[in-house]
């Protein structure tokens, strides 16, 4: 039998439903070009008006290599000349910055752990024997050395009084001064032991400082002198609380120079925070930092009227200065912002013991970097805010270092990172000749190295815009 009509006409309309809707909007379309056409133009959106393109990345030519009788523990540069020193070999050298040809060396009476305060053609050095060494910079020679220990003058009372001044005490009292005296010395003698044979490169020593009245230099424990350097001359400084006792000051301090006089600035490895007049030496503050279980032992930094100190574990210290007037009543650091980066009992140090986390300051930017062993981080200098953060793959061999607004930095797989220092984006991961055990220095576009071995590097940098 055939269909009805009406069965037809309902089974064509249901085809007709069952087509898809993309074949039935193919149907309706004229025919175009199906010729392979290029793709649209990628349009490159535009920098926003708050922030800048990129850094380039740096370009390093090697330049010359050196080599040192010891491991390197400090670099530094004047005129031209590169002055080589370490924790662990009283001999000094000075090379060519440019060639690396050794232009002189000298012998000292004890390592010095720290730079030099360089001053009117004078290199000044600390030494692990508390001694002070002065030398021309120019010729390495050697001007004075002078011993700024309290007990020094001590000894030379005992030395020039009468042998038989205490060959058979009269009296109790006489037994117990000698006696007193006795112990006094073998303190010093014993001092003068524990600093030369103290090897830890954890260990931070002071560098020598320059004052309007001389040159300040203050022992690793404590002891302030005050050094005349045309006369040869100390003048020891009575500051309470301060001395040869149990608070070792580890730390260089921080000098600020005023019309009227010059305040010190000294922290211990406690926390102590020492505000000192040195015009008035009987004048003194002290104000804990609570770094909760850190340890101070890396350089202050002072900046304008912000005052910056760092603890082994991470904790960071802003402090402002009042310098609008002079004077001790308001010229106590007020803490502006602190900040605890790392965890509680963490050390901030390489595998070597060489702190990582001394603040470095762009000042123009007013950004303060900070690395730990595994983390880099910016901050918004007057107001501690985090800016970026940037974890690292490797463990970093050396403290941070700026060059124009480029971080540079070291690991101990013996690389040289590069970072963009707005953003923290890493640029060159580049191999060096050796792992550096110093911090880098840059001079100009010249970066210098110094490794564990007594390597000695120098690179020179450039921009690939340039």
């Amino acid at each position: 039998m055939f269909p009805s009509l009406r069965t037809l006409s309902l089974g064509l309309l249901l085809g007709w439903l069952t087509l898809s809707p993309l074949e039935v909007w193919a149907t309706s379309l004229p025919a175009q070009n199906t010729s392979p056409q290029p793709p649209p133009p990628r349009k490159t959106p535009a920098p926003r008006p708050h922030e800048r393109p990129p850094l380039p990345s740096l370009e390093f030519q090697p330049l010359w290599q050196s080599q040192f009788p010891a491991r390197v523990g400090w670099l530094h540069m004047r005129n031209g000349v590169l002055l080589v020193g370490s924790p662990f070999t009283p001999n000094h050298r000075a090379f060519s910055a440019l060639s690396g040809s050794l232009l002189w060396q000298r012998e000292a009476s004890a390592p010095s752990p720290a730079p030099p305060l360089d001053k009117d053609e004078l290199l000044v050095l600390g030494g692990k024997d508390c001694t002070l060494l002065a030398l021309d910079a120019n010729s390495g020679e050697g001007l004075f050395v002078t011993l700024p220990f309290p007990y020094d003058h001590f000894i030379d009372q005992l030395k020039e009084e009468p042998a038989t001044a205490h060959a058979s005490p009269s009296s109790w009292a006489e037994a117990v001064a000698r006696t007193e005296e006795r112990a006094q010395e073998r303190r010093f003698n014993n001092q003068l032991l524990r600093q030369r044979s103290n090897p830890l490169p954890q260990i931070s020593f002071t560098s020598p400082l320059a004052s309007t009245k001389g040159i300040v230099y203050l022992t690793n424990d404590g002891s302030l002198a005050l050094v005349n350097p045309s006369q040869k001359s100390v003048e020891w400084l009575t500051i309470p609380s301060l001395g040869l006792e149990d608070r070792a000051f580890v730390s260089t301090p921080a000098l600020l120079k005023s019309p009227e006089s010059d305040y010190l600035y000294a922290i211990d490895i406690h926390g102590q925070l020492w505000s000192l007049n040195l015009s008035d030496p009987e004048w003194s503050q002290r104000q804990p930092l609570e770094a909760r279980g850190g340890e101070f032992r890396t350089p202050l930094q002072l900046a304008h009227n912000l005052l910056y100190a760092s603890a082994s574990n991470g904790s960071l210290f802003c402090l402002a200065i009042d310098t609008s007037e002079l004077s001790p009543v308001n010229f106590r650091p007020t803490p502006l912002w602190e900040r605890h980066l790392g965890r509680p009992n963490s050390y901030w140090s390489n595998s070597e013991g060489l702190l990582l986390n001394r603040p470095l300051l762009n000042e123009r930017a007013s950004r303060l970097f900070i690395a730990s062993p595994h983390e880099i981080w910016a901050l918004a200098a007057h107001s501690g805010r985090t800016l970026w953060r940037r974890p690292l793959d490797t463990k970093l061999a050396t403290p941070l270092c700026l060059w124009e607004e480029y971080l540079l930095a070291a690991n101990e797989k013996g690389e040289l990172l590069v970072f963009d220092s707005r953003q923290g984006k890493l640029l060159n991961r580049l191999p060096l000749p050796f792992t550096p055990s110093a911090p880098l220095l840059l001079n100009g576009q010249n970066l210098y190295l110094g490794g564990p071995r007594g390597e000695l590097a120098a690179w020179q940098i450039s921009s690939q815009k340039n």
